[in-house]
């Protein structure tokens, strides 16, 4: 019998109440449309506790993960392969993985008997009723303790699934969100050419060593003026005579400082190299 959570969105429920409905989607598949700050959207598709595929505006996939293997496509069209290892660790660049939306409930998971606190979500403040994509939803907002700075959910009403993850000016919305559909195994599983993400690290590092080659024949810019603050601090005196010792030091913030070429001129002729190769030879005699 499938039992689905909902709320009268005129009596707000206790944080509790909602975090519980979240922590109902836990080992189930879930499927939605993320959207982001730039415009752009994905397909993203979760079956716990490994499998992810997202898809692109035309359909294409663009990353892939299940239990042993993960696919990306990079900026070339090509999709990168890389075997998964239990010694791996994976970071992601830029407003976060759309995980924060489908396993919201990893951010503040049960209570264990870890030595360590590993909730992420604490202090949620009182919940309020909010639409995302026309959805109905209850918003809370509560304290980073990695960052010591809020963050502000909005939990589906009915479905418990995260609608919205905002995090300063980041945020990520979930559209048309959908629970325990099926999915084929294959969907996770990319069929077609790739190159092994070894290759793909060997050509950043040597990419990166041709940057470093082509910096070190560049001449280098040879500062002799700094901006620092002089800081002088009494160490001892004498107030009947003014006799003071001072210590004195010197400040310079860390700067950065760029050059660049506005013009390339070439070296003017000397009179001699304008005249014609036997005038010069009569003047070399």
């Amino acid at each position: 019998m499938e039992r689905t959570v909902g709320y009268v969105l005129g009596m707000a429920p206790m944080w509790e109440q909602i975090r519980g409905a979240n922590y109902g989607t836990m080992g189930r598949t879930v499927r939605g449309v993320v959207h982001r700050p730039d415009g752009s959207q994905q397909v993203v598709v979760h079956v716990p506790e490994a499998a992810w595929r997202y898809e692109n505006e035309l359909g294409e996939p663009i990353f892939l993960e299940n239990a042993t293997d993960r696919w990306s496509r990079d900026p070339d069209g090509a999709m990168v392969h890389a075997v998964k290892s239990p010694n791996t660790i994976y970071a992601t660049i830029g407003i976060g993985s759309p995980s924060l939306l489908l396993r919201a409930y990893d951010t503040f998971p049960p209570a264990s008997s870890h030595m360590f606190d590993n909730q992420r979500f604490v202090d949620p403040g009182t919940p309020r009723a909010a639409m995302v994509r026309g959805r109905e939803g209850w918003e809370v907002t509560a304290l980073d303790q990695y960052t010591n700075e809020t963050v502000t959910y909005v939990f589906d009403a009915q479905l418990g699934v995260a609608l919205r993850w905002q995090h300063g000016d980041e945020w990520m919305e979930l559209e048309n969100p959908e629970l325990d559909v099926e999915f084929e195994p294959g969907l996770f599983r990319w069929a077609g050419p790739s190159r092994p993400a070894q290759d793909e690290l060997a050509k950043h590092q040597r990419e990166h060593q041709e940057r470093e080659r082509a910096l070190a024949g560049i001449p280098q810019a040879v500062p002799t003026w700094l901006p620092m603050t002089i800081v002088a601090t009494s160490v001892s005196g004498d107030p009947r005579t003014g006799e003071l010792s001072l210590s004195i030091h010197g400040q310079s913030p860390q700067f950065t400082l760029r050059r660049w070429v506005t013009a390339i001129g070439e070296p003017a002729l000397r009179v001699a190299e304008r005249l014609h190769p036997a005038t010069l030879s009569a003047i070399a005699r």
